[in-house]
Parts: structure tokens; sequence; C-alpha cells
């Protein structure tokens, strides 16, 4: 594996098919490639688009994710506390940013990365912002559904003592066992 990465080639993408049975195959080369192999093209600066073979969706985000992440388990790049606490606290960027901090305060040009990344990191506040007020929506709509229902549970419960109460100043003392 190099390190050595290179400005982005200009021009259309290089497609990439995924098939139902998750082989990747490079059309213009025609044919398949591993993952490593995809990997090791985006750092030489090829350009891609990975799409599925069925649908034709673009999927290059999918399988960006997934080197990321395969990467991330061959070299161990976050601490397991470091992803305890990014899943606990729930607050991703401002855990993301700490990290890579922590990871790049001493890189040479840590200035221009912080500066390339922050229109990026802005995007990613911005989805999580939505994202979060989604699922503060679908929390919402459930606990309101759960308290008109338990309020409508009252209700009959009330009308049910009422109707015993009722039955018992019926019910003659001499009848009763």
């Amino acid at each position: 594996m190099t390190n050595e990465t290179t400005e982005p080639r200009s021009g259309p993408p290089r497609t990439i098919k995924r098939y139902p049975n998750r082989k990747l195959y490079d059309t213009s080369q025609s044919s398949y490639i591993t993952l490593r192999t995809l990997s090791d093209l985006i750092r030489t600066g090829e350009e891609i688009q990975v799409v599925d073979y069925i649908s034709g969706t673009d999927i290059t985000h999918e399988i960006l994710l997934q080197i990321i992440r395969t990467d991330e388990k061959k070299w161990k790049l976050f601490p397991i506390s470091s992803l305890v606490a990014l899943i606990r606290s729930g607050g991703l960027v401002n855990n993301f940013r700490t990290e890579l901090d922590a990871r790049v305060h001493d890189l040479p040009g840590m200035n221009d990365v912080r500066s390339y990344l922050e229109p990026f990191q802005t995007r990613f506040e911005e989805w999580q912002d939505r994202v979060e007020q989604q699922l503060q929506t679908l929390w919402e709509v459930p606990q309101a559904l759960v308290t008109k229902e338990v309020e409508g549970l009252r209700e009959r419960m009330l009308q049910l003592e009422k109707l015993v109460a009722e039955l018992k100043n019926k019910i003659e003392p001499g009848d009763r066992k």
C-alpha cells in the first residue's frame, strides 16, 4: 500500500459496476477489481463512480465508506474508547473534530488541511442537524400517540369505575354474598 496521493485527474470518472454478488467490475479495463485495487486507484488520483449493475444507482458513497471501514479495521485509526464515546455522545461532529485535531496536530501544513476541510465540516454539521431534527420528529410522533392512547384509557377506566359503583349501589344488601 502506498501513501502517495496525487491530484484528481480531470475528465469523466472511471465507471465501476458492482454486481449482485458484490464483485466490482472496472468497465475501462474490462476486468474485475478488488476494494484494495479501487482504493489504490483513488490514491493515485483516479476519479471513480461506482454504480449498482441492476438499478444503475450511484453507490460511490457506500463503497468509499466501505474502503474507509476496511482501512480502519486494518490500521486501527481510532481507539475503541473514541469510537464508544462517539456513539454515546451522538455528537459526531465534535468527536470527529477532536479526534482529527489530535491526530493531525503535529503534521506540517495542518492549516491547509483545516481550510480544505471546513466547508465539508460545515455541510456535515448541516446534515447532522437535519438528521437530528428528523429523529426528534420521529420520537415526538410516537410519544404523542402514546399520550393520547393513555388519556383515552384513563377516561375509559373512570367510566368503568362509575359503572361498577352504580352497579354496587343497585344491588340490595340481602343479595350480596
